[in-house]
């Protein structure tokens, strides 16, 4: 009988509307919330590696003007010379390693091929 009143219908329909409308608010605040935070992330990484180029680019540059005021620099010494390159690298990655701000940060650098 209670099944059957307007009363049990009104109820039913109320309960419904409420989920379905808490429902979607859920979902669009959870899809806002995540792209928020996945940007955010892509960001703070995108000025991480902007940084990290700056610095080994800085290194390259004092090693440059280093060869230049000793007269030993040579059209060999350019950054598509992988040796010269990975010597800096290599040397910017031992300076940086007791760095706290760089403790958690891994590195990759590749050429232009991958």
């Amino acid at each position: 009988m209670f099944f059957k009143s307007i009363r049990f219908k009104i109820i039913l329909l109320y309960m419904l509307m409420s989920a379905g409308t808490l429902t979607l608010f859920s979902v669009l605040l959870h899809r806002n919330f995540r792209d928020g935070l996945l940007e955010n992330v892509d960001t703070l990484l995108k000025l991480k590696a902007a940084g990290i180029v700056s610095s080994i680019d800085a290194y390259w540059e004092a090693e440059r003007s280093e060869l230049t005021r000793s007269q030993a620099m040579s059209n060999v010494f350019t950054k598509s010379n992988t040796a010269a390159f990975m010597k800096i690298a290599d040397r910017w990655i031992k300076d940086k390693s007791n760095d706290p701000d760089m403790i958690n940060i891994v590195v990759h650098i590749f050429d232009a091929q991958g």
